[in-house]
């Protein structure tokens, strides 16, 4: 007998209600006071196609899903086809023969439950559609799970559909569990019981942590054009717009969003867009314009295979390299890859904070498979979350600026030919252009300007793409392109000072180290704990933040290590080529995927041991 330990898999064609299901079946998890980690994996397609939500229930944390499956919801003949092969010996699996229109024969130690799923979704649910809640009151009646908490939660689920729907899916869901009690028993071997405590926890995916964090930090304007797998955020804002007085706009596509975020950051607003890979291609030109103009601006990239349209509801990571350099020319950008859940929704409130405090945008890397998962999550501590503006100016603080430029203005206007306009730097404490105007990008030693922004008495300055000098006049002068160019990059001379460099996880004297970022964090986090059973001890250096990038510090960690691996999910290993570019060190192996999915913890290992096998 095995108790609070499993893998459920339901799968069927879309249309069948299985992500639905899933949220639901995961919802008992967290109600039994367990971890959850759940994986919904979908086809692009308008219709059809194969679908499947994978839900692993631990009292232990975790961090990603399993290869094999303990309980499988077949809701039609191809989810078994597909998976009957993944369910471990003493597993089972439920399907419909009226349905499918055969019997199933079972692998060797795997039980097959025959439960009429249409009919009784018929006579109990009243309509063919609680086909999958019958499904889930089956699986729970062979789990021995309590069925008025699943009563509960289908309520709340479906409470803004009416009564009659509320009751018709509790119906659908006790009679799949009455017939499997009484047609079945107790005869399988695992087992479902609620703890004895009670834990508060959030089911939520990455993409919802990042809106929480990014609400928190005062977000108040997004922009965005819905594309897989980013579309989830314009969801999520546009959904909780009116309670935290945020303005959403569904834009006409990629290029609109990027401008409009820009505007908005511009006149003083904290402002996000989300997309991926193919939106942020096309968002790059814009996203140049907010390193020439020193708006600050929040942009997720939640990657997805490419090139082109690529796999678009599928996972990987190949936007590194192109996120640190998109756009043409050079200027500052910081780019934070989490980890894990909690830190996308605390690395997006720092977001915000850093875009402001160094005029900058800042992009978030996310990838299909964080970003859509759902975890159960600890509520968030946000305790000292301060919101930090910067150098945004108030009215009272341009007024005293002003009147302590006017004797250094005098002055400047002395020594500086009208003709020859404004160029290079200014004179010490004076905030003033020859015209009276804001010095905007007035050189400052950490590279970062006051700010003012439109409607401000005494703020106005000129704004333009084009190079210029401290006020916003063009100008294409030597001396003013060195003194601009050096301006800007100073700002991540104070950023790198800031932000916390990585340190490693797990075993100081370990055999092997794995090098990693992103979601397959979570999955070594796991690994690590495979490979110290079977007594390989190891750990993991993660890489958060990759521009700026702790050269220094991570270079020196490196270098101390027996053995390392990088983990990414893409073809070239970007993060080990950033790394061998900033700190001269090369991982010693990789461990790459490409395929469109995840890796999973026992994968991981196997591919490790096998390095370490031929390496010996």
């Amino acid at each position: 007998m095995q108790t609070n330990d499993l893998t459920w898999m339901i799968g069927g064609e879309a249309g069948f209600g299985i992500q639905s299901a899933g949220h639901i079946f995961a919802m008992c998890g967290i109600r039994a006071g367990l971890h959850v980690f759940g994986n919904a994996e979908y086809p692009s397609l308008i219709r059809g196609g194969h679908n499947s939500d994978v839900i692993r229930l631990s009292e232990k944390e975790v961090h990603i899903h399993k290869e094999k499956l303990d309980l499988l919801l077949a809701m039609n003949k191809e989810t078994l086809d597909m998976h009957l092969n993944e369910i471990v010996e003493g597993g089972g699996f439920i399907y419909d023969a009226e349905a499918f229109k055969e019997e199933v024969a079972a692998p060797k130690g795997v039980t097959g439950f025959n439960v009429p799923l249409k009919k009784i979704a018929l006579e109990s649910g009243k309509g063919d559609i609680t086909r999958n809640t019958v499904g889930i009151g089956a699986s729970l009646g062979l789990l021995d799970y309590d069925m008025t908490i699943l009563n509960d939660i289908l309520t709340h689920m479906f409470a803004k559909k009416g009564e009659e729907v509320v009751a018709n899916n509790i119906a659908a869901a006790k009679a799949g569990y009455d017939f499997v009690k009484k047609n079945y028993g107790d005869a399988f071997g695992f087992k479902l019981k609620p703890l004895n405590k009670k834990i508060d926890r959030m089911l939520i995916t990455a993409n919802d942590a990042i809106c929480m964090g990014a609400l928190k930090a005062g977000c108040k304007f997004v922009a965005e054009y819905p594309m897989t797998p980013s579309s989830s955020i314009l969801h999520f804002m546009a959904a909780h717009a009116k309670d935290y007085g945020v303005i959403v706009k569904h834009t006409e596509d990629e290029i609109a969003a990027m401008n409009m975020v820009v505007g908005a950051g511009f006149t003083g607003l904290r402002a996000m867009t989300g997309t991926s890979g193919g939106g942020f291609s096309l968002m790059v030109e814009a996203l140049g314009m907010a390193g020439m103009l020193e708006v600050p601006l929040v942009c997720v990239n939640v990657q997805r295979p490419g090139p082109s349209t690529g796999l678009p509801t599928r996972t990987e990571q190949g936007d590194l390299l192109f996120a640190l350099h998109a756009s043409q020319g050079e200027f500052p950008r910081i780019v934070i890859a989490p980890g894990s859940f909690e830190e996308n929704f605390y690395l997006a409130f720092d977001a915000f904070n850093l875009a402001e405090k160094f005029q900058l945008p800042v992009i978030i890397l996310s990838d299909k498979h964080m970003a859509e998962s759902v975890k159960s999550t600890e509520m968030f501590d946000t305790k000292g979350m301060k919101v930090e503006r910067g150098k945004l100016l108030s009215q009272e603080q341009i007024d005293e600026l002003r009147a302590k430029s006017e004797a250094a203005l005098k002055k400047l206007k002395q020594e500086t030919p009208a003709d020859r306009g404004f160029n290079g730097a200014s004179a010490e404490g004076n905030y003033l252009s020859v015209d009276n105007n804001f010095l905007r990008y007035k050189i400052e030693e950490d590279g970062v300007s006051p700010r003012t922004i439109p409607g401000m008495k005494g703020g106005i300055y000129r704004a333009a793409t084009d190079e210029h000098d401290e006020s916003g006049d063009l100008t294409e002068t030597e001396e003013n392109r060195n003194l601009m160019v050096e301006k800007r990059a100073k700002k991540l001379e104070g950023a790198l000072r800031e932000l916390p460099a990585p340190v490693l996880y797990g075993d100081k004297d370990a055999e092997v180290t794995f090098v990693a970022w992103g979601s397959p964090v979570g999955a070594l986090k796991e690994v690590i704990e495979i490979l110290a059973a079977e007594g390989v001890k190891a750990n993991l250096l993660q890489i958060t933040y990759m521009c700026p990038f702790h050269t220094k510090e991570v270079g020196e960690i490196l270098r101390g290590c027996k053995r390392t691996i990088g983990v990414e999910m893409n073809g070239e290993g970007q993060l080990c080529s950033l790394i061998a570019e900033k700190t001269g060190y090369f991982v010693n192996d990789k461990i790459l995927k490409y395929s469109g999915r995840q890796f999973t913890a026992h994968e991981l290992k196997d591919r490790t041991m096998a390095l370490i096998n031929k390496k010996s």
